[in-house]
């Protein structure tokens, strides 16, 4: 089980160099004095996550309100254990796992984790299809039914791991418990541009609903998509619509004559936008730098409209750790004890640190003040 382990950790430090940071300089001295933004640890929220003692870590960690005081968590590889010594050097990694946290406040909150199970052993909450598994991307709650996003990743003979596109499911009643959902499995429809449709945040505007959508692998570039919120609904995601820019607005995929235009360079595989109302715009929010990264936004008017450069505000604690890897930046807006309540991942290079160092690999919590601008 250890040698299995390891393999699929070192797997896993390949594709986060591939798929996490957007650009691969990180200036020793950066500007970090942000006026806009200004976050602190918050420990106490950080217990949240340490709170059950077979799940012992995970990554990604977006976040979806699901209504009543439940928040939806979707994590990416899970460290789960498999003795009763609940210790990493016992347990196996799966692909994905998901948690239902109750209460709006991380700091107070409970948190229960769900996984799959098969022969006692643990597996991903979204199952693999063959030689393809799944990390989450973001989803959407559309009235009674659940819309989720993943990012396909298949093995590669040549550099271990390759993007296999992007998958969605459906839930019919995410009221219920995980461990009782129905996941329905939608048509993705492929497309010619190494893009990851919905790997970044998925936000409803006005009768749409729209996904940011990393070009990959190292590139990120990011692009926007949508659909009806009435064919989003019911599972219907085959005529994407791309942004194509201002002359050209959107298209059908099956109408695009070339490459979509991206909304901006230089993101991420994983971010978060919303709209925050402290500043009556557009927020997105992620790590800049390749290993000890920085937190860093963009403002903008529209999605589709131009974005501000990344300015970065934040630079976590870890960030002198050596091997560390910072990367995962995102927001939860629906989250409170804040302005805005932040997460980042951390990881290690080493990954027989990350095994020995359980103090690494779980979520970080971030409690942020905004400058009201408006």
């Amino acid at each position: 089980m250890a040698k299995k382990m390891f393999q699929i950790i070192g797997l896993i430090f390949l594709i986060v160099s591939q798929f996490s940071w957007g650009d691969s300089k990180n200036p020793s001295s950066p500007n970090i004095s942000s006026d806009t933004i200004q976050a602190e640890p918050w420990l106490e929220a950080d217990a949240l996550f340490c709170s059950n003692p077979k799940w012992l870590g995970g990554d990604d960690a977006y976040s979806i309100d699901l209504g009543n005081e439940r928040i939806l968590w979707l994590f990416g590889d899970s460290f789960i254990a498999t003795s009763d010594n609940n210790i990493r050097n016992e347990s196996v990694m799966v692909r994905n796992s998901v948690g239902i946290q109750s209460g709006y406040d991380p700091s107070t909150a409970s948190i229960q984790f769900y996984w799959n199970s098969q022969n006692s052993q643990p597996q991903s909450f979204f199952p693999q299809e063959n030689d393809i598994w799944f990390w989450p991307g973001h989803g959407i709650k559309l009235g009674d039914k659940l819309l989720i996003f993943l990012m396909a990743i298949r093995s590669s003979q040549d550099d271990w791991f390759e993007s296999a596109g992007w998958g969605a499911v459906m839930i019919s009643e995410p009221g219920k418990e995980p461990s009782e959902w129905q996941l329905e499995w939608l048509d993705s429809p492929a497309n010619n541009f190494n893009i990851v449709v919905g790997s970044g945040s998925v936000i409803q505007i006005e009768d749409y609903v729209y996904a940011f959508s990393s070009e990959e692998p190292r590139v990120h570039n990011i692009y926007l998509v949508r659909w009806p919120i009435s064919q989003a609904a019911a599972g219907n995601l085959s005529q994407l619509q791309w942004w194509t820019g201002n002359e050209t607005g959107w298209v059908f995929q099956q109408n695009l004559d070339g490459k979509p235009m991206s909304v901006f360079s230089g993101g991420q595989t994983e971010f978060m936008v919303h709209y925050e109302p402290l500043l009556g715009q557009y927020l997105e929010i992620q790590t800049m730098g390749f290993g000890p990264a920085d937190m860093a936004f963009r403002l903008a008017d529209h999605p589709t409209e131009p974005w501000t450069n990344p300015e970065r505000f934040y630079r976590p604690e870890e960030h002198n750790i050596k091997d560390i890897m910072i990367y995962a930046g995102k927001a939860h807006p629906h989250l409170t004890g804040a302005d805005l309540i932040l997460t980042y991942a951390t990881n290690y290079f080493d990954f027989g640190k990350l095994v020995n160092d359980e103090s690494v690999y779980y979520p970080r919590f971030l409690k942020a003040t905004i400058k009201q601008t408006q």
